[in-house]
């Protein structure tokens, strides 16, 4: 069941929704029992979250008191300042924390201990009212954070699971709130277009617990959710990604079965699609992947091998996380997480995008902004 013909497996699950297309052979596009039940369910998954994302529940309680950070610095130190998501997700917190005063200035982790510990030095050393650091473990730089702590600066990190024991100040927000939905909906397209019999090469990030919790919803996903699957795991760290064509390839030439492979990030998709090219694998072969961006939604739209990539506004998750932050320096909890607001990019739906830097930056891809009037109003600000 291909991605463009599943509309009308999902139709007759959901409503009368429709998709561009025709099917494949064996695809039962009109719901016959050539379907698979499993393809079917992962079909209405994905035609469902295709559409405009909504909130469906509260962004959270308000606050006891107006909040604001007149005058304050944040510093936001993400993993790499070279990765879209977290430009993008700095955009979003740099708008919503102007909302109450506060300056956001950042800083580049440059994917390394040295790189994230320079940067909690600067910060300290300017005098920062707080850090937001993003998809750094307090593993990867536990000694610079135990120097934020002992400066007092509040600290937020988020991307990353809680650690026991960690100094008081330090605050962790993890991601899998959204993470692992987009995981959970990247394995059903693989399963919806391969009607329920893929052969999947999963390449799981082993750099941090979160990630590695976002690979295992996904892995799950493929294994509960289409016991007519396989999947071939290869974990990969941050260090491999130059290896990444060699890696896929060697794959692909060792299990000729195999048709399609699902990287965990978009940052993965260049590398990625060049094994499967070096392994002549392009007319077998197809991709789904996560985090939609730009570059990777560019190549949704031209080239048949992507099939799917499932996004997090991440322009929504930079104002969540300009909500904890606030929480810390307002002394009130950090919530565990929001509200997602995910969906699924295919080939019936990305022609409608703006395939720009100015749409990805904001929330253009993923419909309206309400969030934005709803934090404020939390913040008593609006």
């Amino acid at each position: 069941m291909r991605l463009s013909t599943m509309a009308a497996v999902a139709a007759a699950l959901l409503m009368p929704l429709s998709l561009a297309g025709c099917g494949s052979p064996t695809s039962g596009v009109t719901g016959t029992s050539a379907d698979s039940p499993d393809a079917a369910k992962a079909a209405a998954a994905v035609q469902a979250a295709s559409g405009e994302p909504t909130l469906t529940a509260s962004l959270g309680t308000a606050l006891a008191h107006p909040a604001d950070l007149t005058g304050k610095t944040i510093y936001y130190i993400p993993l790499s300042l070279q990765v879209a998501t977290f430009t993008n997700q700095l955009a979003g917190l740099q708008q919503a924390l102007a909302k109450v005063g506060a300056t956001v200035k950042s800083c580049d982790g440059q994917l390394s201990p040295t790189g994230v510990a320079q940067c909690i030095d600067q910060a300290i050393g300017a005098r920062a009212n707080a850090v937001v650091t993003s998809s750094i473990s307090y593993e990867m730089a536990s000694t610079a954070f135990s120097r934020l702590a002992g400066a007092g600066i509040p600290t937020l990190l988020t991307g990353t699971e809680p650690v026991a024991g960690a100094p008081s100040g330090i605050h962790f927000l993890s991601q899998g709130w959204y993470q692992r939905v987009e995981a959970r909906l990247a394995a059903q397209a693989v399963i919806a277009d391969s009607n329920a019999r893929a052969k999947v090469l999963y390449l799981r990030t082993s750099d941090s617990k979160s990630m590695v919790e976002m690979g295992a919803a996904g892995i799950d996903e493929l294994k509960s959710g289409c016991p007519g699957c396989r999947v071939d795991v290869i974990d990969v760290a941050g260090t491999q990604v130059s290896q990444l064509p060699s890696i896929v390839s060697g794959a692909l030439l060792k299990n000729p079965s195999i048709d399609y492979v699902i990287p965990q990030t978009d940052n993965w998709v260049p590398g990625v699609l060049t094994g499967i090219q070096n392994a002549g694998a392009t007319s077998r072969v197809k991709m789904a992947s996560t985090t939609a961006i730009l570059g990777s939604l560019q190549i949704l739209k031209s080239n048949p091998v992507l099939i799917a990539d499932v996004g997090a506004s991440p322009n929504y998750v930079g104002w969540a996380i300009a909500d904890s932050a606030i929480r810390m320096l307002s002394s009130e909890p950090v919530p565990a997480g929001y509200p997602p607001l995910v969906r699924v990019f295919t080939k019936d739906n990305v022609g409608t995008l703006q395939l720009t830097p100015q749409a990805e930056t904001g929330n253009d891809w993923y419909g309206s902004a309400p969030y934005a009037a709803g934090f404020e109003k939390l913040w008593g600000v609006s």
